[in-house]
């Protein structure tokens, strides 16, 4: 297979309780130069209002699968 474009990249950040860290990490990431890629955020059951924080912060920049 001979492409010119570069293959479309999924980063996916596992999230547990992480609303204190998690606007930092996301920042970082949308702030890299590479432009094919999709963000996944995977929450774990937080009880720290982690999902909500995350879409009221990053709207549209992301999808956000809450797990129970």
């Amino acid at each position: 297979m001979n492409n010119d474009k570069p293959p479309r990249v999924s980063v996916i950040i596992l999230n547990y309780n992480g609303k204190l860290l998690i606007e930092e990490c996301i920042k970082a990431l949308l702030a890299q130069t590479y432009n094919d890629y999709e963000l996944i955020v995977v929450d774990n059951g937080s009880t720290d209002d982690s999902p909500d924080y995350i879409r009221k912060t990053f709207p549209d920049r992301l999808n956000i699968i809450e797990l129970k």
